[in-house]
């Protein structure tokens, strides 16, 4: 990461041996066509798509891709799932995303932290009766914190958890 920060730096600030200097946009060309490449770890894209966001303003397409590179890390993370891009393309997807994983959730608090970390990196989203998501998401996880602290779990950590989704 380092050495991408330094090199956008010198490309930036030192012209070319014909007197030209390289553009952002010809950077910015450059690293959306490694950040599109299929066969490359998420992991990877996410790293260049951030230090893209940090360094330039993005277009709205890199804006999508980032939110695809992001989502599908954190599906892959929890539900070992893995997308295509029409998975976030918008809130109708998402919201359908959503609710396929909450159900394969369970009431499992590991997968509910999964699903609000998706909900920190999506944009704000309701679901069809226009109740946000963040409320039925809190629902589930008291009602898994009052299954587990039922069935003998420490109470202390499951209102831990409930409160550190990342």
């Amino acid at each position: 990461r380092a050495c991408v920060r330094v090199c956008l730096r010198l490309f930036a600030c030192y012209p070319l041996p014909s007197g030209s200097s390289i553009k952002s946009s010809d950077i910015i060309e450059r690293l959306r066509t490694f950040c599109t490449e299929g066969e490359l770890e998420v992991s990877s894209r996410l790293a260049v798509l951030q230090l893209l966001k940090q360094s330039f303003q993005l277009s709205e397409e890199d804006e999508r891709l980032l939110l695809f590179c992001n989502t599908t890390a954190i599906v892959e993370r929890f539900w070992g799932k893995t997308l295509d891009g029409d998975a976030v393309c918008d809130d109708g997807a998402r919201g359908k995303l959503f609710a396929e994983l909450l159900s394969a959730s369970q009431g499992d608090l590991k997968l509910l932290t999964g699903l609000a970390e998706l909900l920190h990196v999506w944009p704000p989203l309701q679901d069809s009766s226009g109740v946000s998501t963040w409320s039925v998401l809190l629902c589930h996880f008291v009602s898994a914190a009052t299954a587990t602290a039922i069935a003998g779990g420490d109470q202390g950590a499951v209102v831990a958890d409930i409160l550190r989704y990342r």
